[in-house]
């Protein structure tokens, strides 16, 4: 098919609406600054207060049992390992991997160590890191803007998309990592009412049947009864709302064209104003029904 775009606007125009779009979306960007790095920030200090406060609940208790508790999160391996030989036992347990599985399958031991780091600790490092970008951005809203600035803000935009969606990305695994680490958490200090309350949240309604049947405006409505008429109402009010309008015509916009074989295209009209003859075009059933 082949779709044709009929604005009847001027190059001019055009480019003065692409540069406001661009002036309003820069002037978005720098607005919802200072809101994002708060969030971050305060999502930070959140992750930090509150592996800090199960540390010392986990510690209080082992202090007060004297026995130390050893889980996926505090393994027995790490409590043997003196810091000394924590970086010869890591070259150690590498060197099996690239022998075991092959050196293109195993990621390098610094890439290793980097995703090891805690998730809030990398989410600093890509705020501080969407920081440094936004600052190199030049935007003066009073002064004009020229084509040089909008390539390279383009430029500049792209590596922010990047960074942006690494910082969505790493704020979903925080997530994911959180509610695993409150589940052992809560296994640790032996507390299971919460731990059930995860894992089995409250049932959610479903979607509800329709008590009645689908009806004109001024007659008088059929009520459903029992399951089955509740069945057949709730199919015939969903066939309406999945049905093709009663006209002859979806998009009053787009215009089909014809050549000596037949269609071979679709005329794309924005502009084009849904005017009285566009509705008598999309309601043509319904009014056809009223009149008889």
């Amino acid at each position: 098919m082949q779709y044709l775009n009929q604005t009847n606007e001027p190059n001019e125009q055009r480019i003065q609406k692409w540069t406001r779009n661009i002036r309003l979306n820069m002037r978005r960007l720098f607005k919802q600054r200072e809101a994002l790095f708060e969030s971050i920030t305060n999502t930070i200090a959140t992750c930090i207060s509150v592996n800090e406060e199960r540390r010392n609940h986990t510690a209080a208790i082992e202090s007060s049992r004297n026995k130390k508790i050893f889980d996926i999160d505090n393994k027995y391996i790490d409590s043997r390992i003196t810091t000394p030989g924590y970086e010869d036992h890591q070259q150690f347990i590498h060197g099996l991997k690239k022998d075991i599985l092959g050196v293109e399958n195993v990621k390098s031991l610094e890439k290793e160590q980097a995703n090891s780091i805690p998730k809030y600790a990398k989410l600093q490092y890509l705020r501080d890191k969407w920081e440094k970008l936004l600052n190199a951005i030049i935007f003066n809203p009073s002064a004009a803007t020229t084509k040089e600035m909008i390539t390279t803000w383009y430029t500049q935009g792209q590596k922010a998309n990047k960074l942006l969606n690494s910082m969505i990305g790493t704020v979903q695994e925080l997530r994911n990592i959180e509610f695993k680490s409150a589940k052992n958490h809560f296994i640790r200090i032996g507390h299971y009412g919460p731990l059930a309350r995860m894992t089995n949240p409250k049932p959610r309604s479903g979607p509800t049947a329709n008590s009645s049947y689908p009806a004109k405006a001024g007659q008088p409505i059929h009520r459903a009864v029992n399951d089955n008429e509740r069945m057949e109402a709730s199919l015939q009010t969903h066939e309406m709302w999945m049905a093709n309008p009663p006209g002859n015509k979806n998009c009053h916009f787009l215009d089909i064209t014809s050549d000596a074989i037949g269609p071979n295209g679709i005329t794309i009209n924005p502009e084009k104003e849904f005017d009285t003859r566009a509705a008598t075009v999309y309601l043509q059933g319904m009014l056809s029904d009223k009149v008889c």
